[in-house]
Formats: structure tokens, sequence, C-alpha cells
């Protein structure tokens, strides 16, 4: 996925979910590119033993859309099924485990750039007038476009992280002590 260096208008109903639109693709595909070319050690190295691995913050990255989704667009309960598989991914800690090893770095390749191409299409679809509906989760008020924006927030955020454990293992192997 190549990086585009402008942000697109008229794709939506909305400037607003435009810049959201331009963001998420600009996100994903430098997320792309900074795990092109690692190895399957280095995606699921771990620094120590509770640190998240790459993969970890992969799995994390992927359900943030469904999880943003199910729980302030849609505004339902999860399923037990829904449950199952983003708790983990998203709340992480005591489930790493548990995602390591998960998937190889083809799998995460495809998948963010399938969960990019869903999450434009739900998107397009969400009506202006609820991007700034104030509602309260948790006793602090947000409203739709902000947890539209923390989507890719987070994922910016854990880019970082990405890099600081490539740069940790590389360390680490060229500077072992035998």
């Amino acid at each position: 996925m190549n990086r585009p260096n402008y942000i697109q208008n008229d794709v939506s109903n909305s400037a607003a979910i435009d810049v959201l639109i331009g963001a998420a693709i600009d996100a994903r595909a430098t997320t792309l590119a900074r795990i092109q070319n690692i190895s399957e050690e280095v995606l699921h190295w771990q620094f120590s033993k509770e640190w998240n691995s790459i993969s970890c913050l992969l799995e994390h990255i992927l359900c943030l859309k469904d999880l943003i989704k199910i729980c302030c667009i849609d505004r339902r309960p999860m399923t037990p099924l829904e449950e199952e598989v983003i708790i983990p991914a998203a709340t992480m800690g005591e489930y790493i485990p548990e995602l390591i090893g998960k998937r190889n770095l083809e799998e995460y390749k495809e998948l963010l750039t399938k969960n990019l191409e869903e999450m434009i299409e739900y998107l397009k679809e969400i009506e202006v007038s609820n991007l700034w509906t104030i509602y309260e989760t948790n006793n602090n008020k947000n409203n739709t476009l902000w947890w539209l924006y923390h989507i890719i927030e987070d994922e910016v955020n854990h880019r970082g992280q990405i890099s600081l454990l490539v740069k940790l293992y590389n360390f680490q192997k060229n500077n072992k002590q035998d």
C-alpha cells in the first residue's frame, strides 16, 4: 500500500469523514510499511515477559475498528463471540501469551488491508449528525467523531511502539554477549 501525500475530498458525505478516511489510509500505509520486512521472529519477540510483541500490537490495532463500531457507533453490547475475539486484543495484559503467535506476518498484512477497507466503508455510511452527538461512557463525555479519531491516534501510538520493539530486538541481537 502506497502512502498518499494528500487527503482526498468528496469520498463521503462529510468533510470530517473525508479527513478521518485520509488519516486512516495514511496511518495504515505507514504501519504496513513499518512491518513490511520484519521476520516472524521479530513479529512475535518480547523484550520482557510482560511486554507486548509486535503481533500483540497488531491484534490490538485490528480489534479497535470493531470495538469502536459496536460500542460507539452501533451503541450496543458485544455478543459473547465478539467479546471472546475483541476483549483479549483490546486489553492485552493478561492475554498477551494467547495473542503471540496467533498469526504470521502475511496474515497481518492481509488483515490490516481488509480492516482498513471495512473501516472506510462504515465511515462512509455514518450519518453526519451522529458524529457530534455527545454521550457519556465511563464517566467521560465523548462523541462518535472523537472515537473515530481515537482509532487512528491509537494506531499511530502503537506504531511507535512497533518501531521501538524492532530497534530493541536489533540492539539486543547485535549486542548479545556469549
